[in-house]
């Protein structure tokens, strides 16, 4: 019989994912930061939907610019 994932450790897994991975200038960003960032520059809320689809973006892409650009245009 498999264990089943619980919630917290499927939340654990995608902190996991969300290390720093861009740098801007001299200063390390991570995927939270980057994103509360565009908010503060767009006015608007981002909501937890978007926030997943750019997520699944980043980590194929692996540059929060470019996986911001491939989903929003600009």
């Amino acid at each position: 019989m498999e264990k089943e994932t619980s919630l917290i450790d499927k939340k654990q897994n995608v902190q996991e994912d969300r290390k720093p991975l861009s740098v801007v200038g001299k200063k390390q960003i991570n995927p939270e930061e980057f994103l509360l960032e565009k908010e503060k520059t767009l006015g608007k809320l981002i909501s937890p939907r978007f926030r997943e689809f750019f997520y699944r973006k980043l980590k194929e892409l692996k540059d929060p610019e470019k996986a911001w650009s491939s989903i929003h245009g600009n």
